[in-house]
Parts: structure tokens; C-alpha cells; sequence
């Protein structure tokens, strides 16, 4: 339908065309006793010569009138037992008339001869009424309740699938086709009110896919082919036969809009187990990032993704409403395989091969419009996290462990420096230090994410992990390193459960003593309260050598924890991590606080008060101190 039609003002003097002030009553001086049919003669002839309708209307008086652009706004339908001729704009006479009368009326959608829905500036409905009295007004009515005509034609059913279909489209083309103020702001009230807000984001989603230019619907469609093979394990199988035999028109079916309700369509999908909550909207924003990936037009009031949904999650309900069973993860093809496909479908028939993009680009970009999958090592972290995670969480995750401020959607994401540890600590910006900062973080997670955590804490992966960041602590590291492996030893062993066997006291002497058997692979049945209390002791040496406020941040906020009693032997942790922050391995470390604990003890044996001198270069600070930390 085409869209309202400006008056002739409005396109000769589109700057000064909202200015007004004068009484409304002048607008109609002249006209208060022309029928109806005089209007639509006066209007019909300025329309053949191009002279301003009606021509007593002075440009003086138009720029007078009382602005009621901003509404508020009613739907109107209205009828009228008037045969009109072919000839009569009426578009154009009411938009004209509109000016007159200070509405700004809109032909929305003809449902049948001689009824009309208009959106109209609500102060202007008595004027309306009384300037069209040959017109019979319904103000406020339900326009999902179709006209007696349709009833009788089609039925009751079918005609109220109709009036559901057409006030749908309308919203869409008032919101996409400038149509103004009016419908732009009454029709989404409307069916906001119906409890339809889905349904208009999907019919709005099928209006800017049905009106992309031919270049765009064949990116399109050619995406959702490539998306479509990507979920088959196999090429030869019937469901990737009709996959390759789909022309454009059929992968366009299901973003038409004469589907009877969006429901009826979703609840023929095969939804996956834990993605029901929120899946309409979900699919909605996926194929909208589809269309955008195609060049079509963008909107990120519909980039409203379901913070809990997976990557599979995501790929599973695409393929499920284009009528494809996922079997695969998405980008796990053979690259030969899927470019011999592609040649072989309709859509690729008649282009040579070389106009088939190369698959392991195509996926790759897919995958960063698309939240479908991740590359190989996004991240650098475990495949398992990745997929398990919903996808925002992922992206959540990635902003987390940016050194920049990340633009998105041409918006700068800015949050608390403190939440960024690479941009507080810079120099544990390394990619294998980012599994190590999601340990660290995992204390304030809880529901999806805490249990994905749980579920690979007890793989080999995770134990592999261990065992790295064990032999990690024999070597020479930055303060900053040593810091955030122990802190991530912390959290592992958080996110293990508990054994019946696990104590918190010193097994062989001392909490240092159980951390050199720790890294010598014993067993022991305390690493909770061995890492617990060495972060203790790192925390007390960094804070009295006044050293690195972002590295105490950080071990205080992983311990969550109200610091304990000092334990005798906690000058021995206390001098290793003194000696660890110098720059020396786990041996050297241990060895010198070693043989200076001993010196200490043969001192006191000797009662030599001066002998203790070097043992004691790190104080032990009082529990009130370090409570304040």
C-alpha cells in the first residue's frame, strides 16, 4: 500500500510546516457549510492544476495552527456508503483536510469498500466528527475484530486471522515506512495492549526482509543455506537433499507474513530442553543478525538475546524453524565436503564455483555476526566452558578480559576499571592467563554459568590445568603471576566438593611445608586452607611493602573471607612469599625461609635476641590490620 501522501504545504515548506498558534476554529473559515462532495471536487481540481487546496487558505493560516504532532493518538475507523470515483485521491484529501482541522490523519489500510482506518491526533476528534458528517465514526475500536463484510465472506476464523495479519503489517510498514508520529507511536500501543509485542517484532522483522533489495535477499538466503548445512553431520541424507534443492521463494517462506499466529508457528519447532524461556524473542534477534550478516537492515532494538542461551542452543532453534534438525555443531565440516555441496544446490546452480565464498572465511565471519559457534581457541579457552556458557555470558566474558575499552554497536562499553584486571595489571595480559582470571571470577557467579564451571572442574582438562599452574609455582614469576595462580589454585579447589577428609589444619608442621609437598604431587587433604593461608601470608607481604594496591585488590577479593587467627609458623609463609616476590623459584624460596626459620629456632634456643634480626625483615601485622585490608 503506499505510504500518506504530504500536503502540498508541507513538500513546498517543510521547515515552517509544524509552526502554529492560532484557535482552530479559523482553520475551516470558509468551508463550514461544503458538503462533502464539494470537498472532493475542490480537492480533485487543485490536484489537476497544482494550485494549494482550498486556495482561501492563506499560507498565514496554515502556520497558525496549534501543533498536535506529538499526540496523544486513537485509532479511528470509519465508514462511508459513498461510491468514490476512481479519480479521488482520498489520501490526499484527508491528508489536506488534516491540515485544516490541526490532525494528522493516515490512510492505514483499505479493509473494504467504503471503510478506512485512520490514525488521528486525539484533540482533533470532535472536529473530525462534525466537519465528516457523512462519515460514520468508531473511535477506539478493536482492529483485531474483523468488519461484518469479512465475517460474511470468510468466515469468522479466517477473518479474524486476517484483521490480526493486516493490523500487524500495518505496524510494521507505520514503523518502517515513515508514515509519521502517528501510526509510528498508536499502532505498537495498540498491540502492546493485545499482548502482541512478539509478534509485531517478528512481522517487523518480515517487512525489512521482504523489502531488502534483490542483492540482499540473495545474500540472505544464501546464508541460511550455508547456516543450514552447517547443522548436517551428512550431505547425502533426504534432510540435506531438500536443504540443497530449496530455491529463493522457499527460503523465504517463513518470513511471510500470513502465518494465523506466531505460536502456532513456534510450537511446531523442536525447541531444545532448557531454551523455552524467552525462545520467540530469541529467534527473532538471531535471524535479525542473520539478515544484517546479508547487508539488510539494521536494528538493535532487536539484538535482544537471551542471556542463558548456548551457541548450540541458538544454532539448534534457527535450523528447527527453517525446518532442519540439527545434528552437528556449527563450523565442525569438512571444508571439501561443504564446498561441494554449495555447488550442487539451487541457489549456487547457475554461478561458477568461484563465486562460492570460501567456507572457512564465510564460517568464521558467520560466527561473529551470528552467535552460532566460536572459533578454534576463542579466547584460549576450554571448548567445554565456551559451549557451555551461554553466549553473552561469553561475550560478558570477553569485554572482562579486554586491556581496551571495547566499542559495540558503535557505543563505548565503559565500566568500573576494578572489574578489568588486565587493564589494572597489565602484565598478566597473556592469553593463557585468561582461563586463570575466569577461576578467579567464579566466585560471584551462580545459576548456568556456576554449574558449567562444576561439571569441567572434574575433567582432564581441568586437572591438566592443575598441573600447570603446580608447575607454574616452581618457577621464577612476577608478583602479578604468583598472585593470580594462587588464586586460581583457591578457586579450583572451591568448585570441587568437599571430602569428608578435607581438614583446614596444618598436616606436616606448617601450611608451607604442605604447599612444597603440594608441588612435590603428594596428596593432601588441606590444599583448600594450604592456598587459603598463603594468599594470606602474600597479602600481608604486599601490604607492608606498600606494593602493588591492584595485586592485594584482587587476592582480597577472591579470599571473601574475614581474616584468621596468625598461626605460629605463618612468619615461614610469609618469608617464602617475600622471597618469591624477589624473583626466585619455589626452591629457592622454600630453602632460605627454611633455613632461617631454623636459624630463628637455634636463637631462641640460644636465647640470643639479636640472632633473630633477618628472620624477622617482614613483620607479622596484627589481626585488626589485616582485618582492614
Amino acid at each position: 500500500m503506499p505510504p500518506p501522501v504530504r500536503s502540498e504545504f508541507e513538500m513546498r515548506d517543510p521547515e515552517n510546516a509544524d509552526l502554529c498558534s492560532a484557535e482552530p476554529s479559523s482553520t475551516w473559515s470558509g468551508f463550514e457549510n461544503m458538503q462533502i462532495s464539494e470537498i472532493v471536487e475542490t480537492t480533485c481540481s487543485s490536484l489537476g492544476t497544482g494550485r494549494q487546496t482550498p486556495e482561501t487558505l492563506s499560507r498565514q493560516s496554515r502556520e497558525s495552527r496549534p501543533d498536535f504532532s506529538d499526540g496523544p493518538w486513537t485509532l479511528v475507523r470509519f465508514f462511508t456508503d459513498r461510491i468514490l470515483p476512481e479519480a479521488f485521491d482520498l489520501d490526499r484529501l484527508l491528508s489536506d483536510s488534516a491540515i485544516m482541522i490541526n490532525m494528522v490523519p493516515h490512510i492505514v489500510e483499505h479493509k473494504h469498500a467504503g471503510s478506512y482506518e485512520l490514525v488521528v491526533a486525539t484533540p482533533c476528534l470532535d472536529m473530525l466528527s462534525e466537519n465528516f458528517q457523512d462519515f460514520k465514526l468508531v473511535v477506539d475500536y478493536d482492529p483485531f475484530e474483523p468488519a461484518e463484510e469479512c465475517i460474511r465472506i470468510h468466515g469468522i476464523w479466517e477473518a479474524k486471522k486476517r484483521a490480526r495479519i493486516n493490523t500487524l503489517n500495518n505496524a510494521a510498514e507505520a514503523t518502517r515506512n515513515g508514515w509519521g508520529h502517528g501510526p509510528a507511536e498508536c499502532y505498537p500501543s495498540v498491540i502492546a495492549k493485545a499482548g502482541l509485542g512478539k509478534e509485531l517484532a517478528r512481522a517487523i522483522l518480515n517487512w525489512d526482509v521482504q523489502h531488502s533489495v534483490p542483492r540482499i535477499l540473495k545474500h540472505f538466503t544464501q546464508n541460511l543455506l550455508f547456516f543450514c548445512l552447517n547443522c548436517c553431520d551428512r550431505y547425502d541424507n533426504p534432510s540435506a537433499l531438500d536443504i540443497l534443492g530449496r530455491d529463493q521463494r522457499k527460503w523465504l517462506q517463513p518470513f511471510r507474513n500470513g502465518h494465523t499466529h506466531l505460536s502456532e508457528l513456534w510450537m511446531a519447532a523442536d525447541v531444545p530442553i532448557g531454551a523455552r524461556e524467552g525462545f520467540e524473542q530469541q529467534t527473532i534477534s538471531l535471524f535479525r543478525s542473520i539478515l544484517e550478516f546479508s547487508g539488510g537492515k539494521v536494528d538493535i532494538r532487536q539484538h535482544d538475546f537471551g542471556i542463558n542461551y548456548t551457541t548450540s542452543q541458538n544454532a539448534s532453534l534457527c535450523a528447527s524453524l527453517l525446518g532442519v534438525f540439527c545434528s552437528r555443531q556449527f563450523g565442525r565440516f569438512d571444508p571439501e565436503e561443504m564446498q561441494a555441496a554449495l555447488s550442487k544446490s539451487k541457489l549456487f546452480a547457475e554461478s561458477p564455483k568461484s563465486d562460492i565464498p570460501d567456507v572457512f572465511e564465510w564460517k568464521l565471519r558467520m560466527m561473529i555476526w551470528v552467535p552460532v559457534g566460536f572459533s578454534d581457541s576463542y579466547l584460549s579457552l576450554p571448548s567445554q566452558l565456551l559451549y557451555g556458557f551461554g553466549a553473552r555470558q561469553v561475550d560478558q566474558i570477553r569485554f572482562q578480559l579486554s586491556i581496551t575499552i571495547l566499542r559495540i554497536g558503535g557505543e563505548t562499553m565503559l565500566t568500573d576499571d576494578r572489574e578489568h584486571t588486565y587493564r589494572q595489571l597489565p602484565s598478566l595480559w597473556k592469553e593463557k592467563n585468561n582461563i586463570l582470571l575466569l577461576l578467579t571470577w567464579s566466585s560471584g557467579y551462580n545459576g548456568q554459568t556456576l554449574e558449567v564451571l562444576n561439571d569441567w572442574i572434574r575433567s582432564e582438562e581441568s586437572l591438566n590445568l592443575y598441573q600447570r599452574m603446580i608447575e607454574d609455582l616452581w618457577l621464577q614469576q612476577t608478583p602479578e603471576e604468583f598472585a593470580l595462580t594462587l588464586a586460581a589454585l583457591l578457586c579450583r579447589e572451591r568448585l570441587l566438593p568437599y571430602n569428608v577428609d578435607d581438614t583446614t589444619q596444618p598436616i606436616r608442621g606448617s601450611y608451607l611445608a604442605d604447599l612444597d609437598a603440594i608441588l612435590n604431587r603428594q596428596e593432601i587433604s588441606n590444599r583448600r586452607a594450604v592456598f587459603e593461608q598463603m594468599i594470606l601470608s602474600l597479602v600481608r607481604v604486599l601490604y607492608t611493602l606498600k606494593n602493588s594496591k591492584e595485586t592485594v585488590q584482587l587476592l582480597v577479593k577472591v579470599l571473601n573471607k574475614e581474616a584468621s587467627l596468625l598461626e605460629p609458623l605463618d612468619g615461614l609463609a610469609d618469608q617464602y612469599c617475600a622471597r618469591k616476590l624477589s624473583g626466585q623459584n619455589h626452591n629457592e624460596a622454600f630453602e632460605e625461609a627454611r633455613e632461617g626459620f631454623l636459624k630463628c629456632v637455634e636463637a631462641m634456643l640460644k636465647r640470643d635476641r639479636n640472632a633473630d634480626a633477618e628472620w624477622m625483615v617482614i613483620p607479622i601485622l596484627p589481626l585488626q590490620l589485616v582485618s582492614a585490608l
